[in-house]
């Protein structure tokens, strides 16, 4: 796992890095993209060998079947993060439907942050995801129950801690760091930092989702926000403007939120467990 760690953070590092000089060099985002693609592709190869060195026990067979299981397996996974990176972005395709590029840019300045807290969050419930898994398939509701308590918690308090620092001062380090006045939008940013915690908790429940091995569930999330999106994106914009972006986020991520959370306490509540305070 140490191993496989390093190489995906190096692969991510070097393609990154290609990237960045692809497109200084050449402003060619199809040649950048096909570079980035090419880097990333003979790092991960590198790794192989390297893997097959430290590990001589292994034996690498390329079979169709296991290949197949596997892309099956994880397909619910794949579609959901293609309908997660629609409905995150959502808000401003409606923007760029409806509003000007300068109110585009204000947007993207503001919903920055809102990455920030999913990020953070996954430093938080990442480490004990192993664990979690463990006592799933080990019956040990009590325990399993409580971390995910605890999980909740804590993202709500870091939620809460972060809308209150995006509103005494966050307007005024963005505005300092990109030369844009966005004192007017202290509200709008404590609300998306609020949504932004909407989204780590959608995160963690598809988490505790995978673990479970409900994966389509979280396809179904993310469809129904889709839909959602694509009915009320547009009138929310057109009618409140910046503050309907943040509506429509908001509305989106709730619904993901809503049914990964229904999904959780159903498989907890369905599944035998061993009762372990």
């Amino acid at each position: 796992m140490d191993i496989a760690s390093f190489a995906k953070t190096a692969r991510i590092a070097i393609a990154s890095l290609f990237f960045i000089i692809g497109y200084v060099a050449t402003r060619d985002l199809f040649f950048t993209s096909l570079l980035m693609l090419s880097a990333s592709a003979v790092v991960l190869a590198g790794f192989v060998v390297i893997m097959k060195k430290a590990f001589s026990s292994l034996d690498f067979r390329f079979e169709f079947q296991n290949v197949g299981k596997l892309l099956w397996a994880c397909l619910p996974l794949c579609v959901s993060a293609l309908l997660q990176n629609y409905i995150v972005n959502s808000p401003k395709y409606a923007i760029d439907m409806v509003l000007s590029s300068d109110i585009q840019g204000i947007f993207n300045i503001l919903f920055l942050p809102v990455f920030a807290i999913n990020v953070l969050s996954m430093f938080i419930f990442n480490p004990v995801v192993a664990e979690m898994g463990k006592w799933w398939l080990a019956g040990e509701k009590g325990r399993l129950i409580k971390s995910v308590r605890i999980h909740v918690l804590v993202l709500l308090l870091i939620t809460l801690l972060a809308a209150a620092g995006g509103y005494l001062c966050g307007c005024e380090l963005l505005g300092f760091v990109y030369g844009v006045d966005l004192r007017v939008y202290k509200k709008l940013l404590s609300a998306l930092m609020l949504l932004g915690g909407v989204t780590a908790l959608a995160t963690f429940f598809s988490v505790v989702v995978t673990i479970m091995r409900k994966q389509n569930r979280i396809i179904i999330a993310y469809a129904v926000a889709v839909i959602v999106s694509l009915i009320v994106s547009r009138p929310l914009v057109e009618s409140y403007g910046l503050g309907g972006a943040a509506m429509l986020y908001g509305v989106v991520m709730m619904t993901v939120m809503l049914i990964l959370l229904i999904s959780v306490m159903r498989g907890l509540h369905s599944k035998t467990m061993t009762v372990n305070r």
